[in-house]
């Protein structure tokens, strides 16, 4: 894909519409949704193709040209932003984010509607104990609380899977 910045990329996609491919890890996730409120805005139409989630396999195939658009987690395209073999055109959140300085934002590239700002929440099971409940709730807390955990929650990229509890796997 020869574009450099998100609006080659559209113009390319005006070109061609229905020709370029997006890879969907679920239609109506966040990042399907994502990516339509950016495909309205720019007026473009993309073939969805979906994976099961963020699988490996779709990076594989933006990196081969086989799919020619999509949104990925951070820690999952860094080390190939990093190794050359894909090229960020924009990121979704409303601020630069440390890892990616040089990368806009999707608004600072033009499309401010198109803005993603990511919210979790953690579930337990509908009865479950109060004790099991409050223990969860302490870990979590004693997470948060940790260097690691606080200076990735700062970044408008962070991931629940950069903020382990200390009795979590690794």
């Amino acid at each position: 894909m020869p574009a450099r910045t998100i609006k080659e990329f559209v113009e390319i996609a005006r070109k061609k519409p229905g020709e370029l491919n997006f890879g969907n890890p679920g239609t109506g996730s966040s990042i399907d949704l994502s990516a339509q409120k950016l495909f309205q805005a720019a007026d473009i139409k993309l073939t969805n193709v979906g994976y099961k989630g963020q699988p490996q396999a779709a990076l594989i195939e933006l990196m081969t040209n086989l799919m020619h658009f999509e949104i990925v987690s951070l820690e999952l395209a860094l080390p190939h932003i990093r190794a050359g073999s894909v090229k960020p055109l924009a990121v979704m959140t409303d601020k630069r984010v440390a890892d990616l300085p040089d990368v806009p934002t999707i608004a600072e590239a033009g499309f401010p509607e198109s803005t993603y700002l990511p919210w979790y929440g953690i579930y337990v099971q509908a009865g479950k104990p109060d004790a099991i409940v409050a223990k969860i709730n302490e870990a979590i807390n004693k997470a948060l609380q940790t260097r690691k955990c606080s200076a990735s929650s700062r970044s408008p990229t962070s991931q629940a899977s950069r903020c382990r509890s200390p009795t979590s796997p690794r």
